[in-house]
């Protein structure tokens, strides 16, 4: 198999300075408002300055561009890149696990995709190799070459490849507006916003803004609630739009034992899973969308890129009823058990899990009651929260052994159950405490590799006797 030398798109060149410059925004900010304060002179200083790097970013997005080019031969996937020093990279097209295709707002109008290339020794801070910008038959034809080479590899020629396309899941508009309307993305909006205004202060005054629009309003308890509320809300509104576009058509498909996952409005993404790198189900609840029935499912996965925080949590089914996501789930995954009974912590455990949150919350109640004295007896109001929080994680908790299975589930502020089967766990440990073990209680710790890292799946104040049984059943017979 051999096909001629081939180049990026010359949009490659924009994306790979656009790429440069979001890493120097903050010194150009910086440099900026620095010459701002000053005289004329230093005004004047500053734009030059800016203006030559922006020059040598665009120059060495170029020139980037230029170097790079890549094809496919003898089986391998080659590429060669490098100004002063050609490096090259070839990857064997039976070590490629994935193809992950998205498409950018710049791509999209030219009909351009972004590939990502995925082998099991990815480089847990970047993938095995990424090409920026190629057409999309030109992605389709890579990933064909590969899958027909995967597949002389492992087939003779007289046995026939079924890769007829199950679609699995399709999320609705009704669905999508509901996980849009509970994805609790305000945070997020507000500490961006927040973040934005402390680059800014130096173009826009907005101290001096809200000072004088506060004198205007002086006294007007109303008007500033009625600010917050309004900022809230359209911080909302601004997290239901980016969750909306984010995993607009969203589909669960899979061709020839590989999970495909296409979604996005704006920028469109696909990633491809194989089955057998799929370590472990996740299901977590959202204790609103639990109100109404509804869950999500993630997978963890072996291999991708640690700081993708797709590759971390790939989200399998963002929104699915909680009695629909077995049968869902059973048309691929047939040796996984969905529908079982978890033990639950014994009783006595009740008062260590009340403890726990009471501990957590003495501090801030003794520091508000030393600050406010008298009316710091209020913040033991906030007692309540620990007998809440501590009640709801007692009643989630539990663990189930079926066949060659572990399933824990436990509660931060999602409710979680994590499924795992016993050739995937890496190690489970259990721990106690002095106190623990007079009563009898231990935890236990079960890790799955996912992403080049170990994830660990915690419950806590479990019976002895029930961390003795987990024990054996993991040990080797």
């Amino acid at each position: 198999m051999m096909s001629e030398r081939k180049k990026l798109h010359p949009i490659t060149c924009i994306l790979n300075s656009l790429k440069q410059l979001k890493s120097m925004i903050i010194p150009l900010i910086g440099l900026v408002a620095i010459g701002h304060k000053g005289d004329s002179s230093g005004d004047w200083l500053s734009l030059i300055t800016t203006g030559i790097a922006l020059i040598i970013v665009l120059a060495a997005g170029i020139v980037k561009w230029l170097r790079f080019s890549y094809r496919v031969e003898e089986g391998e996937l080659r590429i060669e890149y490098g100004l002063f020093i050609k490096k090259k990279r070839y990857i064997p097209l039976e070590r490629i696990q994935s193809l992950s295709f998205s498409e950018g707002i710049l791509q999209r109008p030219f009909g351009l995709v972004k590939v990502v290339v995925e082998t099991a020794g990815s480089n847990l801070h970047e993938a095995e190799a990424e090409l920026t910008a190629i057409g999309k038959s030109e992605a389709a034809n890579l990933e064909k070459k590969i899958n027909e080479w995967k597949s002389v590899k492992k087939l003779t020629d007289d046995v026939l490849i079924d890769k007829r396309e199950l679609l699995h899941y399709k999320i609705s508009t009704k669905d999508l507006l509901t996980m849009s309307a509970t994805s609790g993305g305000v945070g997020v909006i507000l500490s961006a916003i927040l973040a934005l205004l402390t680059q800014i202060d130096n173009f826009l005054p907005y101290k001096r803004l809200f000072n004088e629009a506060s004198s205007i309003f002086q006294g007007s308890i109303f008007f500033l609630i009625s600010l917050i509320i309004l900022g809230l809300i359209a911080a909302w509104l601004l997290s239901v739009l980016f969750t909306f576009l984010k995993y607009s058509n969203f589909t669960l498909s899979e061709i020839n034992n590989d999970l495909i996952i296409t979604r996005g409005m704006l920028e469109k993404r696909k990633v491809t899973i194989p089955l057998n790198r799929i370590q472990a189900i996740r299901v977590s609840e959202n204790p609103i969308r639990g109100l109404f029935g509804y869950t999500s499912v993630f997978i963890e996965s072996a291999g991708g890129n640690i700081e993708d925080q797709e590759s971390r949590n790939i989200l399998l089914l963002p929104m699915v009823k909680r009695e629909a996501f077995p049968n869902i789930l059973h048309t691929f995954l047939k040796d996984y058990h969905f529908q079982i009974e978890l033990r639950k912590p014994p009783s006595r455990a009740r008062v260590n899990y009340l403890a726990r949150e009471i501990i957590k919350m003495l501090p801030m109640i003794v520091i508000l009651l030393l600050i406010f004295r008298t009316y710091g007896l209020f913040s033991l109001c906030l007692l309540v929260y620990p007998f809440m929080i501590s009640h709801f994680r007692y009643h989630a908790a539990g663990w189930s052994i079926q066949h060659q299975q572990l399933t824990l589930r436990y509660r931060r502020f999602l409710k979680h159950t994590v499924y795992m089967k016993k050739n995937r766990i890496q190690s489970i440990e259990a721990s106690s405490t002095w106190f623990q073990k007079r009563k009898r209680l231990a935890s236990i710790h079960s890790t799955v590799k996912s992403t080049g890292l170990a994830t660990e799946t915690n419950v806590r104040y479990l019976s002895d006797t029930d961390i003795e049984t987990i024990y054996k059943w993991y040990l080797p017979n």
